[in-house]
């Protein structure tokens, strides 16, 4: 029997280890200054909107928009959501939805953009409702009539400049006094570090020690949240050979699975800082072998590592100083394989961390990091990866998804033999095999409470699964 997983994530064989999730902020912009909405609805059968800067210190990445106080005296119409560049008027990003008839009505269109620290942006909606149909109720700041601006928004998140509007579907470049009742869904794009060496007293061993094999840690997820990381940083390397390899490696404590892996090369050199992006989601209250595989030669590998007090006698657990991970014990084995047999010394390895998907129905990722663009995708490789019961096919959970959708086909483009299942659970054991001279190949997804992305193939683009309505 022979099956294949093509991986619903953003490289095949990748997961992506990510941050405890943000949630995100309602943003409000017509909030943080005194005003008075308009007594009858405005005309709104045009673009609208509002000049923004973020003045956060970190990028936000709005998941949403909403629109209140809009009326349709037409059969329906057409809302779009519309984020420019204030500074190039450039779209940045677009989404659209069907409006009805109907009086103060409030829209949320899902929409994903990354507002950088410090731009500027036009936020707005266009309402298209057979060019007399909308209107909408308006905020007007104080002083009234003469545009009270700029003001900041209750959050603090935002600096909102002007109102703008323009007749058509486009960059809104005329000055207006009145404020949609514009409010964003954001969240912050903050990265962080752990640094599996911090929150205890020890020493750094005086010499390199040998690294011709896997290191690592055993960690588990203490911080109350599902914890994630775009990549994973060594220091302390020493090479002596003229090249060599270096392998990230995490490693599912329970089962001993492979749940991440990334390589890179690296060449002679000495207190090396190598890091390897790879992405994988680690479970709040789940342990995994957090490790590096260095191939250089068979003797060309060392690095400087850290002995935690008690010196010698290893001083484990402790826990690292964002209180997120526990340090078990450090582990190592002659091999590129699951560490197994226990150490006192832990290499120098950080993890770089981001917001974890979570199935809300919005993107949590922002741009550069894996995941952006892509909604409620499960982060990690999927695969058949325990070792009791080779025909069981599992995945990553995802926080808060309620049930999973498995497509199986005959071909990697799920163009043949197209199947799906619905299961409640983050494994899944076909009941068929495939005859002689076939592959299985399988994809995963959420599917409730918000069915999630497929992900998407190695070329970045993403994936369709043609059975599915």
């Amino acid at each position: 029997m022979r099956r294949s997983a093509a991986v619903c994530g953003f490289t095949i064989v990748l997961v992506s280890l990510l941050a405890a999730p943000s949630r995100a902020v309602t943003v409000d912009l017509t909030s943080g200054t005194t005003g008075t909405l308009s007594g009858v609805p405005q005309s709104f059968n045009e673009t609208r909107g509002v000049d923004v800067t973020v003045l956060a210190g970190v990028n936000q990445n709005v998941q949403s928009m909403t629109l209140k106080g809009l009326y349709i005296s037409t059969a329906s119409g057409a809302l779009g959501a519309r984020i420019y560049n204030s500074g190039n008027a450039s779209l940045i990003a677009t989404a659209n939805t069907t409006v009805f008839s109907g009086s103060n009505q409030t829209v949320t269109i899902p929409i994903s953009a990354t507002l950088a620290s410090g731009a500027s942006y036009r936020v707005s909606f266009f309402v298209s409702a057979g060019g007399f149909g909308g209107s909408g109720i308006m905020f007007d700041p104080n002083p009234p009539s003469l545009g009270g601006f700029p003001y900041t928004e209750s959050t603090g998140t935002l600096t909102i400049n002007q109102a703008y509007s323009t007749s058509s579907d486009a960059f809104p470049a005329n000055a207006n006094i009145f404020v949609p009742l514009i409010s964003l869904a954001v969240q912050p794009c903050i990265s962080t570090t752990a640094d599996l060496t911090s929150g205890t007293t020890g020493n750094l061993t005086a010499v390199a020690q040998s690294f011709n094999e896997t290191r690592g840690v055993d960690v588990t997820v203490s911080g109350g949240g599902d914890e994630g990381v775009q990549s994973m940083t060594l220091k302390g390397l020493y090479i002596s050979t003229a090249s060599a390899l270096v392998g990230a490696r995490i490693y599912n404590s329970g089962t001993s699975s492979l749940v991440a892996s990334a390589d890179t090369a690296v060449t002679t050199g000495s207190n090396l800082t190598v890091t390897v992006p790879l992405s994988a989601t680690l479970t709040a209250g789940a342990s995994y072998r957090l490790s590096f595989f260095v191939s250089a030669g068979g003797f060309g590998g060392s690095g400087i590592m850290f002995d935690p007090n008690p010196p010698s006698l290893g001083g484990f657990p402790y826990t690292e100083s964002t209180g997120t991970l526990t340090i078990n014990q450090a582990y190592s084995t002659s091999s590129d394989a699951f560490p197994a047999n226990a150490n006192i010394f832990v290499p120098q390895i950080t993890l770089n961390r981001f917001s974890a998907e979570i199935n809300d129905g919005l993107d949590n990722q922002c741009a550069g990091q894996p995941g952006y663009g892509l909604v409620d995708e499960i982060s990690g490789v999927a695969g058949f990866f325990d070792p009791a019961n080779s025909d069981v096919f599992s995945w990553p959970p995802q926080s808060g998804a309620l049930t999973y959708q498995i497509g199986r086909a005959l071909a990697p483009n799920f163009t043949a033999g197209c199947a799906v299942f619905s299961q409640p659970s983050n494994s899944f054991v076909d009941a068929n095999v495939p005859s002689a001279q076939q592959v299985y190949y399988y994809l995963v997804r959420p599917l409730t409470p918000f069915p999630g992305s497929w992900g998407t193939a190695s070329n970045g683009i993403e994936r369709i699964v043609p059975c599915v309505p």
